[in-house]
């Protein structure tokens, strides 16, 4: 009887340990689709972008008045077909990129929030989904909101670096993203990063510039970066937000400062 029951016990563990294995394969098998799809997605419509003589790199209206100089390092070093990527899916919208990162992705808006959560941009169930505006933002950025959601992946893809931005010295070496559109570019520079609830308000759009600037005074002191642009106020802002694990339905967001370059 003993012999039996110790048999039964081995074959239970036995059988509980292949499916957990076979679980852990679904898992990291879907991961690897969805890295090589985005991987495949950038070779084919990103390419670098060819770099203008240094006497021609001027900077904005806005970094003039601000007194910044834009250096080579600051332009954008890519360049998309948006004329073939659109084809492909005329849900896409924009690009978001990120040196020396993984962040290198197509940027799409569906008809709600569900549509590309759990799907990649050709339509494949993948858990990885996509990089999304939101979709009560107008795309064409016209709203002093653009909202930019992105999956904590545990492979580190899509927007799990956001966290990263815990640490000054990641700041330090990461202080910009850009956003490409087929309307232009647009350099983002980071201003703040912290963990916030999911049910904050700061996941609306805001109406005026008085509620955009209450709540900048609002994030500025819970940054866990000092950022090199100091606590301005722009006109408009990004957020890119994506989960974190500190506490149930935590959220990591940076706040960025969208500055058209071309």
């Amino acid at each position: 009887m003993k012999k039996t029951f110790s048999t039964i016990l081995f074959i239970i563990c036995l059988g509980v340990f292949l499916y957990s294995g076979y679980r852990l394969f679904l898992i990291f098998s879907e991961y690897r689709r969805g890295t090589v799809t985005y991987e495949e997605t950038a070779s084919q419509y990103v390419s670098q972008a060819p770099l203008p003589p240094q006497d021609e790199v001027k900077p904005t209206s806005q970094e003039a008045e601000a007194g910044e100089s834009l250096a080579l390092p600051d332009l954008c070093p890519i360049q998309v077909d948006f004329e073939a990527l659109q084809a492909a899916n005329p849900d896409i919208r924009g690009w978001i990129y990120m040196a020396d990162s993984i962040i290198n992705y197509p940027v799409l808006q569906g008809e709600t929030n569900d549509t590309y959560l759990r799907h990649l941009p050709d339509g494949r169930y993948n858990t990885a989904g996509c990089i999304f505006i939101d979709s009560a933002c107008r795309a064409d950025m016209t709203d002093l909101t653009t909202i930019l959601y992105g999956h904590n992946m545990h492979n580190g893809s899509m927007f799990a670096v956001l966290e990263s931005y815990k640490k000054q010295t990641f700041y330090d070496s990461h202080p910009l993203m850009w956003y490409l559109t087929p309307e232009g570019t647009y350099r983002l520079n980071i201003l703040a990063g912290f963990i916030e609830s999911a049910d904050h308000p700061l996941y609306g759009l805001y109406e005026t510039k008085e509620e955009l600037d209450a709540f900048l005074d609002y994030a500025f002191p819970k940054s866990d970066f000092r950022s090199r642009y100091g606590e301005k106020h722009p006109e408009k802002i990004f957020i890119l937000s994506t989960c974190d694990y500190a506490y149930e339905d935590a959220r990591y967001i940076l706040i960025a400062e969208p500055v058209l370059q071309n």
